[in-house]
């Protein structure tokens, strides 16, 4: 019983992780185009000269 049991448990998660795998491509593809989205909505294009990096300004690295 134990034996089925374990073997059930182990498709299971085979099957699982095959599901989650499947589904990497389209959520990483969303998310670019979700973070594109929102990168043109704030208008962020890097960084800025007037933002300080927060370095000293003597300190080269």
């Amino acid at each position: 019983m134990r034996k089925i049991f374990n073997k059930l448990l182990n498709i299971a998660l085979f099957g699982m992780v095959i599901f989650a795998l499947d589904k990497v491509p389209e959520r990483l593809d969303r998310m670019a185009h979700t973070a594109q989205n929102l990168a043109q909505n704030v208008g962020y294009s890097g960084p800025m000269a007037g933002i300080p990096s927060g370095a000293p300004d003597d300190y080269e690295w």
